[in-house]
């Protein structure tokens, strides 16, 4: 039947059903949300490849340093030196803090423990320990050996003095020459210059600095193993 021949009033207008439109206009959202979610996990799934690829370029590096590390411990225990091994320290969890703040939190540790080494490398001396060390204990100073003038010839002749008794190779001595003319105002000038520049409320001896420096070394060692355990 050719429509375009039918009768006036023949021909009705299509009509949809109300509850057919709100069908379609549902399906409509549920497939937008559908694209999003599916964008949603597509970008998750490239941001989990991301991750896998560095996850793989550092098993590779790891791999490589720790042949490097068995061929080092190799050679070591082939020269016979004996290692300590030691039982492995995790690292504790605060609340609320994730590993990474962990590693972060050892890993500032670290560095605050070795400027506090160097600051105990740099602290001085006791002014007594000083004042006993510069002290001149050259034997022209306590033994007051017999001086001998002789001449020496460099561009111009001079006369310098000579101490005896003296090593196989003998040389002039102008710098013991004056220590030991003047041992009393060099030994009270070397005090002056040590009690101005003092500082015995922050100075170490030998015995508290190599304390202290233990103490640090073993407090850097314990949190090293506890970052990397």
């Amino acid at each position: 039947m050719d429509l375009r021949h039918a009768p006036e009033g023949a021909l009705q207008p299509l009509r949809i059903p109300e509850n057919t439109v709100y069908v379609l206009d549902r399906k409509k959202r549920e497939l937008d949300a559908l694209d999003i979610e599916i964008a949603e996990i597509e970008e998750e799934i490239a941001r989990a490849q991301r991750r896998r690829e560095h996850v793989s370029v550092r098993r590779v590096a790891f791999g490589r340093r720790l042949q490097r590390c068995a061929r080092t411990v190799g050679n070591l225990h082939s020269s016979g030196i004996a290692f300590e091994f030691h039982a492995a320290a995790a690292v504790e969890l605060k609340r609320g803090e994730t590993f990474d703040d962990a590693i972060k939190r050892e890993r500032d540790v670290v560095v605050r423990l070795h400027a506090d080494r160097g600051e105990v490398v740099a602290a001085p001396i006791p002014s007594a320990q000083a004042k006993a060390l510069a002290a001149p204990r050259s034997s022209v100073c306590h033994r007051r050996e017999t001086v001998r003038w002789t001449p020496c010839r460099a561009r111009r002749a001079y006369l310098l003095a000579e101490i005896y008794p003296r090593p196989r190779n003998r040389s002039s001595d102008g710098f013991g020459l004056v220590a030991w003319l003047f041992k009393d105002q060099l030994i009270a000038a070397l005090n002056r210059e040590i009690d101005e520049d003092a500082d015995d409320a922050h100075a170490l001896s030998d015995a508290a600095r190599a304390k202290r420096l233990a103490e640090i070394d073993a407090a850097i060692l314990a949190a090293e193993r506890r970052e990397e355990g």
